[in-house]
This record gives C-alpha cells, sequence and structure tokens, in this order.
C-alpha cells in the first residue's frame, strides 16, 4: 500500500521583493540589496532573487530578453556586491524566486546610471 500526498500551492509564485535598490561602492563596485517591508507576508519557500539587466533605459523591459547578473543565472539568496555591469545608463529588474524556481508574477524596476568601475579605470 502506498499514499500519495498532494501540496496545494507549490507552484504558486512567491511573492515580489518589496524593496529593490543598487548602491555604488568605491571603486564602481555595485551593491545589489532588496527587501520586504515589515507588514509584507512573505512566501514560505522563498529562495532569493533573480537580477537581470539591459542597456538603456527602458520603460518595460521584456525579461526573456534581458542579461541575468553574474554566473549563477542572476539568482542570489543575499545581497551581493559586483562591478557588473560596466558604465553606462541601465535598466535592472529583480524577481523572487521559491525553492521550486517559480518567479513571482511581477517585478521591481529601476533605471540607473551608473560610474566606472577600477577594471575600467585602469583601461
Amino acid at each position: 500500500m502506498s499514499t500519495q500526498y498532494t501540496t496545494l500551492g507549490a507552484d504558486a509564485p512567491p511573492v515580489l521583493v518589496d524593496l529593490f535598490d543598487i548602491e555604488e561602492l568605491s571603486g564602481g563596485v555595485r551593491r545589489y540589496v532588496w527587501g520586504f517591508s515589515g507588514d509584507t507576508v512573505q512566501s514560505a519557500d522563498f529562495a532569493g532573487v533573480e537580477i537581470r539587466y539591459t542597456a538603456g533605459s527602458i520603460d518595460n523591459p521584456l525579461w526573456e530578453h534581458m542579461t541575468p547578473l553574474g554566473d549563477a543565472g542572476g539568482f542570489f539568496t543575499s545581497a551581493i556586491e559586483a562591478v557588473l555591469p560596466e558604465a553606462g545608463s541601465w535598466t535592472f529588474a529583480c524577481r523572487s524566486r521559491n525553492t521550486a524556481g517559480v518567479l513571482s508574477v511581477g517585478a521591481r524596476y529601476l533605471r540607473r546610471s551608473l560610474g566606472r568601475n577600477t577594471g575600467q579605470t585602469l583601461e
């Protein structure tokens, strides 16, 4: 005899993070941060966020056409520091991801003009 269980809502998209920001640090390092407001009920299976970017100041960028940040497909479990992308005008997007790999329905968008990073300054 075997028993099969069905978990309702396991494939539901996670709640989108409330906060997403990029801080420029010395040497052109960018700190990518996100979080939830105190009154937000987070998804129990929240795993982290995916961050992507595209050149220019774009009003409605398509997620699929954006470049994942970093080497892990843009997925991060905590705030990160990186020198990507290089100096210029960029549009960034951040979506929550759960433990099943499902992304939030919506995204948080930012437009930033970034300064040169250390590698660019030395060139």
